[in-house]
């Protein structure tokens, strides 16, 4: 970014079901997606949390910017909670940016019926016989920001992921 340039960034309007995870009692973030076919992992995760992989046929995936990216790795059997709740699932290792799991309709199609109220960000259904409530965090409005602030947020990895520049 030259010094004279002015940034913004782009922090989507929309709402999207995005939760905390825990494994081990380290966080990390998840996004639930009824639009992922899949769900994935970052492998930064699986070195976070000491996971045991195995190698599969090359999964190929197309990312929501439209590019394609090709997978050999698993994580069996991956165990996190959300919102104090217990949960586990097969997650394909996958660089993925804007959160560290994503969560797609192999997840998604375990939990049987499920009351999703998008405006409300809160999905309820029944898991072994309990009824779950998760509610999504509200993600905040564009904004505007100058130089300095931009290159202040761009120390820290995890804006870097969700940031989209916009010159």
């Amino acid at each position: 970014i030259s010094s004279s340039a002015m940034c913004s960034l782009m922090v989507p309007n929309y709402r999207t079901m995005r939760i905390h995870g825990q494994v081990s009692k380290k966080a990390f973030s998840i996004l639930i997606d009824c639009g992922s076919s899949h769900n994935f992992l970052h492998p930064n995760l699986v070195r976070k949390f000491g996971l045991k992989t195995v190698q599969v046929a090359p999964v190929r995936v197309v990312v929501a910017d439209g590019n394609a990216l090709t997978t050999t790795t698993l994580c069996p059997g991956f165990q996190w909670k959300m919102q104090g709740q217990e949960f586990e699932g097969d997650v394909l290792v996958l660089p993925i940016g804007g959160c560290e799991v994503v969560l797609g309709m192999q997840w998604l199609s375990t939990l049987g019926e499920v009351k999703w109220n998008f405006a409300e960000l809160r999905m309820e259904f029944v898991q072994k016989g309990k009824r779950r409530v998760l509610r999504g965090s509200k993600q905040q409005p564009i904004q505007i920001i100058s130089k300095n602030q931009m290159q202040k947020l761009l120390t820290k990895s995890k804006q870097i992921e969700s940031a989209q520049l916009c010159l």
